[in-house]
């Protein structure tokens, strides 16, 4: 397993570990959703790559369908709001696709991000499911730490903006 494989795993168990601590005492926050958002929208100049290289399209709406179905099958057992998980779901494909079509590196098979990138939408949707406990929507006020969590991340201000308006 090479380093960059070794920081990715990781980097997952630790997420993984903090989003089911948080949700388990009560203590999520809207920077650990934050966060786990910017983790997945990095891995996507890896698939962009990945679809360059085979000449593959940026937008696959069937896979896209896919994956809203699977994610909004998720939220519903998590009790989440559907209009709200949808929306928020939807901001996420958008963002990537507008990160795929401006970006590319060489990276892993589609395979292996695909897998860590449905167990990062899971995680999310954990999160999610226990702010949405708490009865939080982001405000004004999480801007700054939106803002450094996907700081590093290729987003528009629109698309920044989206990304944030579908947690509101």
């Amino acid at each position: 397993m090479s380093v960059r494989s070794s920081l990715i795993v990781l980097l997952l168990s630790l997420s993984l570990s903090t989003a089911s601590w948080g949700c388990s005492f009560g203590i999520a926050n809207s920077e650990i959703l934050f966060g786990l958002m910017a983790e997945r929208l990095a891995y996507m100049p890896a698939v962009a790559e990945y679809k360059y290289q085979r000449g593959l399209p940026i937008e696959d709406l069937q896979r896209e369908q896919q994956v809203l179905a699977s994610s909004l099958q998720s939220a519903r057992e998590l009790g989440l709001d559907e209009d709200r998980a949808r929306q928020f779901i939807q901001a996420q494909i958008n963002a990537a696709k507008q990160i795929q079509s401006r970006q590319r590196q060489a990276g892993a098979e589609l395979s292996e991000i695909r897998a860590e990138l449905i167990a990062l939408g899971q995680r999310q949707l954990d999160v999610l499911a226990c702010l949405q406990q708490q009865d939080w929507r982001a405000s004004d006020s999480e801007r700054p730490a939106f803002e450094r969590a996907l700081g590093n991340i290729a987003l528009t201000d629109s698309e920044r903006q989206a990304l944030f308006s579908s947690l509101r």
